[in-house]
């Protein structure tokens, strides 16, 4: 038990970590994120994805994903 532990701690406070920094980016400076999506993929426009639903899509993922990893840390801790 006390591994298993350990793993969801490690794992879920890593995406904790990566799933802040993705919506502090997103909401700090949403310009720089965007261009390199646009960059990468240069048809996202062509495809009818615009970057207020890609921004919309990012920011609440990345909280759906931070609440997700936040609860496993806890529910770990009482696991432990």
């Amino acid at each position: 038990m006390t591994l298993a532990c350990i793993v969801t701690w490690i794992f879920a406070g890593l995406t904790t970590v990566l799933s802040f920094a993705m919506v502090a980016m997103m909401l700090v400076d949403r310009r720089l994120l965007l261009d390199q999506m646009h960059r990468q993929s240069p048809d996202l426009v062509d495809q009818g994805i615009s970057d207020d639903t890609l921004a919309a899509t990012i920011v609440i993922v990345g909280t759906i994903m931070l609440i997700w990893s936040v609860l496993a840390v806890v529910l770990a801790g009482f696991a432990f």
